[in-house]
């Protein structure tokens, strides 16, 4: 793996992208104000050779957010159905959900998988089947979590998880509601054409 030169990596950030809401480089975009990847989805400027390190692109910074308008715009569409949920976490007044394995179709004959994490900023209210929690949490007696449905209702996301056992084989499903602000997913990892 090729690595970015250091002097790259401390460039000075600028922060956020005004359409994906991602940190850069400022030094590694064509368009002030907006990250290398949002400047090449809405102005055809040259991509990014993406290569991401510790949950983001050692060349240009961005961290894999995408813009709702972007994601309606570039023909992409990634599927979250069957995909494994890697952990819920709450920090603060955000909570994340790792995901890895959600295939990203491209077009017709192209697609990809990547990992990476839904963040739902400005939590104001979490359930966890139909019961109000201070943090959403994974059934510790089950090793596997397997997304059944994601949707965005308003002002909502709404998951349905199966988990699953192997020793004795045995499974449960847990609905997590979580209202907030922004709902957004940044790509820690790619994986090549498929």
């Amino acid at each position: 793996m090729e690595r970015a030169p250091l002097v790259r990596m401390l460039a000075p950030m600028n922060l956020p992208c005004d359409e994906c809401g991602s940190p850069f480089l400022a030094s590694r975009t064509a368009m002030a104000g907006l990250c290398a990847e949002c400047a090449h989805q809405l102005y055809g400027y040259p991509p990014c050779a993406h290569i991401f390190e510790f949950g983001a692109c050692a060349n240009c910074g961005w961290d894999g957010s995408t813009s709702t308008f972007i994601a309606s715009t570039t023909g992409g569409s990634r599927v979250f159905h069957d995909a494994g949920v890697v952990d819920i976490q709450r920090a603060g007044s955000s909570v994340r959900v790792l995901v890895e394995g959600v295939w990203v179709y491209a077009g017709q004959d192209t697609c990809t998988r990547e990992d990476g994490e839904i963040v739902v900023s400005d939590v104001s209210s979490l359930l966890q089947d139909d019961v109000e929690v201070d943090a959403p949490s994974m059934l510790p007696e089950f090793s596997d979590g397997q997304i059944l449905t994601l949707e965005r209702r308003t002002g909502c996301l709404w998951l349905l998880v199966e988990w699953s056992a192997y020793s004795p084989p045995r499974s449960a499903t847990c609905v997590y509601e979580i209202y907030g602000g922004s709902v957004r997913w940044r790509v820690t990892r790619q994986y090549p054409n498929f």
